[in-house]
């Protein structure tokens, strides 16, 4: 019979977000870590933070996006045993999107 540990029994499930120009911030900088800062509210905001390997462009996106309040409902839901990983969509241009990759460790809450 075969051993599970905790770790293989984590579910993973992906979460788009889509990159706001007037109310979220990208920070990117060579050779220091790179993040977004998501505004989920008026006095919450989230930090995700992705390495430059997980950053990809993609000429079409048909993938369901949430809006912020289901966000923050998943934010609040989140824990070691139900990983969220998060992809931050971001339109460059008319035609393409780049999505930023980044894991549920890889994030920060900030009220």
């Amino acid at each position: 019979m075969p051993m599970l540990f905790s770790s293989q029994r984590k579910v993973s499930d992906t979460v788009y977000i889509e990159f706001d120009n007037t109310k979220d911030k990208h920070y990117e900088h060579k050779k220091k870590i790179n993040y977004f800062e998501i505004d989920v509210n008026d006095t919450k905001k989230i930090h995700f933070q992705y390495g430059i390997y997980n950053v990809r462009t993609v000429k079409k996106f048909n993938k369901k996006i949430i809006n912020r309040t289901c966000l923050s409902k998943i934010i609040k839901n989140d824990n070691a045993v139900r990983r969220q990983v998060y992809i931050i969509v971001k339109k460059i241009g008319s035609n393409y999107y780049k999505l930023y990759s980044a894991d549920h460790i890889f994030r920060t809450i900030i009220d």
